[in-house]
């Protein structure tokens, strides 16, 4: 579609989909029913920025089991949800490494499965660069990343700026920090 984003850094293992998955307000953020406050915050993030950036309201809803139908999937191997998907799917666990991820998206089903919350933080991270718009309609482009940090320490330097400023910089932490995966700040 138009805009032709890609991921920003180069995943240790990629394959592209032609099918994408088209995002509308039908589609649910699954959490399980007992979900962690990590799951809570992975389904909040994309919310927000579906919301904020392409205008589309999603929910978050808390199952038991995976539904029929379309939907999107984010947690580490410990969510029950993400392992019970990968189960029936035949797919294997995420790599048993720090921060590692895998990424499914295709016309019915986005998954993001962290080895750890790290990694499904990463990999909320590159979910975000997938998405676009096609026209009016917003999509996730089709794709499966396999993928983890070839090192451990990634940092920015940075200032710290006045008072007046902390809103900005937070968001900058947010914005930027996160989506191009640097975990470490020094000041």
């Amino acid at each position: 579609y138009g805009d032709h984003r890609d991921l920003h850094s180069f995943p240790t293992r990629r394959s592209s989909d032609l099918y994408s998955f088209p995002v509308d307000e039908q589609v649910p953020v699954l959490v399980p029913e007992s979900a962690s406050a990590g799951d809570v915050s992975l389904a909040r993030q994309l919310i927000a920025e579906l919301s904020d950036r392409y205008g589309v309201p999603l929910r978050i809803e808390a199952v038991s089991g995976l539904p029929r139908g379309r939907f999107i999937l984010m947690g580490s191997a410990a969510n029950p949800l993400v392992r019970q998907y990968l189960t029936a799917n035949h797919i294997g666990a995420p790599p048993a490494k720090a921060e590692a991820y895998l990424l499914r998206a295709g016309p019915d089903t986005v998954i993001v499965a962290g080895n750890d919350d790290a990694g499904a933080f990463y990999g909320l991270q590159s979910l975000r660069q997938l998405i676009g718009k096609d026209g009016a309609r917003v999509r996730i482009r089709g794709v499966e990343v396999e993928d983890w940090p070839p090192l451990s320490f990634r940092a920015i330097r940075l200032y710290l700026p006045g008072h007046e400023n902390i809103a900005f910089f937070k968001r900058f932490l947010r914005d930027f920090m996160a989506l191009y995966k640097f975990n470490k700040v020094i000041m």
